[in-house]
């Protein structure tokens, strides 16, 4: 994946830590800030597919770039099929879409407003999700409605 955005001379950040949370990564609020100034940010696996990079990146309105586990099942699916982020059975086919978008502002703000929106969107249907739990477990427990 390096290689190939070197190979395109794609302006990247790119910041290697050996450890989870080491002391010598990078601040908090630059990582903030760097995510806030990307048009994409690569969200790859961690332990689990869906990475927490991937709720910074939208939440830092950049466009996340994430890989399948396989063609027919992805871990976005809990976020609705027709969700917006962009997702690839490989990274040679995110870096090809990264670099065509780049050549189309007007898609590119498209897109990136699209999963803006989506994603405003789903943080308030999780609320709404949490928030009637909470609710039924409090009737059920206090008998009344809170």
């Amino acid at each position: 994946m390096v290689d190939k955005i070197k190979e395109r001379n794609l302006t990247s950040f790119l910041s290697y830590e050996h450890e989870w949370a080491s002391k010598d990564g990078i601040h908090v609020i630059d990582y903030r800030n760097i995510l806030r100034e990307s048009i994409f940010t690569l969200c790859p696996w961690g332990i689990n597919p869906e990475s927490l990079r991937l709720y910074e990146a939208m939440e830092a309105g950049s466009i996340p770039i994430f890989q399948r586990l396989n063609s027919s099942r992805s871990p976005m699916t809990p976020m609705g099929a027709n969700n917006p982020i962009p997702q690839f059975d490989n990274w040679s086919d995110a870096i090809d879409f990264v670099d065509k978008m780049r050549q189309n502002f007007s898609e590119l703000e498209k897109l990136q407003q699209r999963i803006i929106s989506f994603y405003k969107w789903y943080k308030e249907s999780v609320q709404l999700k949490v928030k009637h739990v909470i609710d039924k477990a409090f009737k059920e427990s206090h008998g009344y409605d809170c």
